[in-house]
């Protein structure tokens, strides 16, 4: 399949950190889509290069008026609303305004070095029914202050729709190249004649200001629909920094497209006036309601986004009407298998806002077999007379290791020097303990009760030691004690474990 990226969104769009996140991820039949209709297929339309579903050849898909325009919820109203669609239901991933071109073309177009116009009579055919529509309305506003909507120049986009359904209708539309930056000289079209050219006869090449030979400019044979290719168009004219005076008076641009770019200019003004309240109510302008993607994936545009809902409206994104900047990315997200964790703002500081699920509520219950663990190791613990073993265990644990060697028995090696025999001797050396004290076995975390190891070894003079770093000790024997069968609680190492005590 080509490639299915999202290019880049054109100058001037909405792409700063804080909204381009919010930009719906596009679909990928989207491609699929395209190919199938297209003329060239999935080849550049404008150098008919061939592309590959094997490798990367630099062709990329293209949208023709900058899905970064779904971000203005005003502007889509607008174009929505003179259109004669529903409110909320213009996708701009539809595949009549997608179409394949090279990586450096495409850079080009979305930086408005160059365009597509569309022949004279089809925007001759759009300026009037527009005046039709604003007419009627106006007319009706005010004979019988009634707010309507024409419906003169929907007719007229649906005669230019091509009908795939019939083969007979024509399938496709021809534009022109018009080249405004004078640095696109730096660039020739090589215009491909067959996929893979073998000799000169195989391509043609053309310079700025890309002319045939006839001098006529280069034609471009497209699906894209006239609607979207005029929005692309007034976009760019609209910018008057960006599409100067000078460039609009240069030999090949004027007086050849000077009628072309004057329709296209007041076409987009009127398309996307800012609407009134009236326009906005539910009676005029509905929401859309959306079709099942099944119905949609092939045969119909799937819409690209998701207005913001009203106030309340239901939180369920379900009850939303279909958007134009939120799609799979935020409403069709699998659910999370830990329930509906809140996403954290980068203001706090400690990654955690009130409310939100901690690690510790997140794992509660999803090992079940820990919690017998510990069921049994308390039971026994009871049994054994430790009756401190859950406390020590979560006030101490194995992080406390190191901590309770130097208390127990002092740290075995001098400060500042390597261990010798002389040094472990003396760090070995007998400690009295009461019958009734108790001592903590090392790396365990649990208390036990060293009563219960002196009954059994009375004139033991020795604590428990463990392994030294340094060696065996042949002085220290093993004595057997009570222990804690199988433990797998966190933290702590697995039972059955020797206590060392001092041989008699």
């Amino acid at each position: 399949m080509a490639d299915s990226s999202t290019p880049p969104a054109r100058t001037g769009a909405a792409t700063d950190s804080a909204t381009a996140k919010k930009l719906a991820a596009r679909d990928r039949a989207v491609a699929i889509r395209v190919a199938a209709i297209a003329p060239l297929r999935n080849s550049c339309i404008i150098e008919h290069r061939a592309n590959s579903s094997l490798v990367s050849l630099g062709i990329e898909l293209c949208h023709c008026f900058a899905r970064a325009n779904s971000f203005n919820d005003e502007r889509m109203m607008s174009i929505e609303f003179r259109w004669g669609m529903e409110c909320g239901s213009l996708s701009l991933d539809s595949r009549w305004n997608c179409v394949h071109m090279g990586s450096h073309l495409h850079k080009m177009f979305d930086g408005g070095l160059w365009c597509m116009v569309p022949s004279l009579e089809t925007l001759e055919a759009y300026d009037t029914a527009t005046n039709e529509d604003l007419e009627s309305e106006a007319k009706a506003l005010h004979e019988r202050n009634e707010v309507t909507r024409g419906k003169k120049l929907m007719e007229v986009m649906k005669a230019h729709d091509i009908r795939i359904d019939i083969d007979a209708a024509p399938k496709y539309h021809v534009y022109s190249l018009l080249a405004f930056n004078k640095e696109m000289a730096k660039t020739p079209i090589i215009r491909y004649k067959k996929e893979i050219p073998r000799k000169k006869a195989d391509i043609s090449i053309h310079t700025f200001p890309y002319h045939q030979r006839n001098r006529k400019n280069l034609q471009i044979t497209s699906h894209l629909h006239p609607k979207f290719v005029i929005l692309s168009l007034g976009q760019q004219l609209a910018k008057e920094d960006h599409i100067t005076a000078t460039i609009r008076a240069q030999a090949h641009v004027s007086p050849a497209f000077d009628q072309h770019l004057k329709l296209v200019t007041s076409l987009y003004t009127r398309w996307t006036k800012k609407l009134t309240k009236e326009q906005r109510d539910d009676t005029i302008f509905p929401k859309f309601i959306p079709t099942p993607v099944a119905q949609s994936k092939y045969d119909r545009e799937g819409p690209s986004y998701h207005p913001r809902a009203k106030s309340g409206m239901s939180d369920d994104p379900g009850s939303r009407p279909r958007t134009r900047s939120v799609s799979r990315r935020e409403l069709g997200r699998t659910p999370s298998p830990m329930g509906n964790i809140p996403r954290v703002s980068p203001e706090v500081e400690d990654g955690q806002e009130d409310g939100e699920k901690t690690d510790g509520e997140c794992d509660e219950g999803s090992d079940v077999e820990w919690e017998e663990d510990d069921h049994h190791v308390e039971q026994q613990g009871e049994d054994e007379g430790d009756d401190d073993v859950e406390e020590q265990g979560e006030e101490e644990g194995d992080d406390d290791v190191e901590e309770q060697e130097q208390e127990e028995v002092g740290a075995p090696f001098p400060e500042g020097g390597n261990a010798n025999d002389a040094d472990y001797e003396a760090a070995s050396s007998p400690i009295q303990l009461e019958k009734a004290g108790k001592v903590r076995a090392w790396g365990q975390g649990i208390k036990r009760d060293a009563s219960f190891m002196m009954s059994n070894s009375s004139d033991s003079k020795s604590p428990p030691f463990p392994s030294s770093p340094t060696g065996p000790i042949e002085s220290v024997g093993h004595a057997e004690v009570a222990v804690i069968e199988d433990s797998s609680r966190r933290g702590r190492s697995p039972a059955k474990k020797k206590v060392r005590s001092s041989a008699n």
